[in-house]
């Protein structure tokens, strides 16, 4: 509807659609915003789309008053060290009846996916559906059999509005349902954080 809102972590959303019937192509920005939907993403740094330049392993709700319809992470997630404050920010940022969507790496697809830490597991989602009171919409491993990128999709939609679960409640779900390996290289996250600080520090 003409009010809606969706925000996606990170902006890597800002690669170009091929739209049918369209000339050329259209950012995630252009295409949203073309169907009525209000949309701006989260980075750890500056991209062209329309970007609040924020690090997921901080509250990001001190500088974002908003509440979104809808959030994707759409292989952002996996990329973070510290799953919990990423999480409560998805949580927190999203609205009363806002759907959560996601796409990421399950446990056994994507091994060589550069500056990864995590791989996920249904039994993660429902586990965490259930601590929330998330209603869970959709939930299923995608891709060929023979394929080894398969992708773990789902929508998770915020029913009620309650905490997000605690950090010990938390830190047992991704321990017995999540798969961590840390990556042979520094994460982009580390990579780029005295830039987001000193940006920070200017506006």
């Amino acid at each position: 509807h003409p009010s809606a809102t969706l925000i996606s972590l990170p902006a890597g959303m800002s690669k170009p659609y091929q739209v049918s019937g369209a000339n050329g192509s259209l950012t995630a920005h252009e295409y949203f915003n073309r169907i009525g939907i209000n949309y701006t993403s989260i980075d750890i740094s500056h991209s062209a789309e329309p970007t609040i330049v924020g690090d997921l392993r901080q509250d990001l709700t001190k500088n974002i008053i908003e509440r979104f319809d809808v959030i994707t992470n759409l292989g952002t997630s996996e990329h973070v060290n510290e799953q919990y404050p990423c999480w409560k920010n998805i949580h927190d940022l999203c609205g009363l009846n806002g759907y959560i969507v996601v796409s990421l790496p399950p446990v056994g697809n994507w091994l060589d996916h550069p500056n990864c830490y995590f791989w996920y597991t249904e039994e993660f989602f429902r586990e965490l559906a259930q601590l929330n009171d998330y209603d869970i919409l959709k939930l299923s491993i995608e891709g060929k059999d023979e394929s080894s990128f398969k992708k773990l999709r789902g929508v998770l939609q915020k029913k009620r509005a309650k905490e997000f679960v605690s950090s010990a409640q938390f830190q047992e779900i991704q321990e017995k349902f999540l798969h961590y390996q840390a990556p042979e290289f520094e994460s982009i996250f580390d990579r780029d954080i005295d830039y987001y600080r000193e940006l920070m520090k200017q506006s």
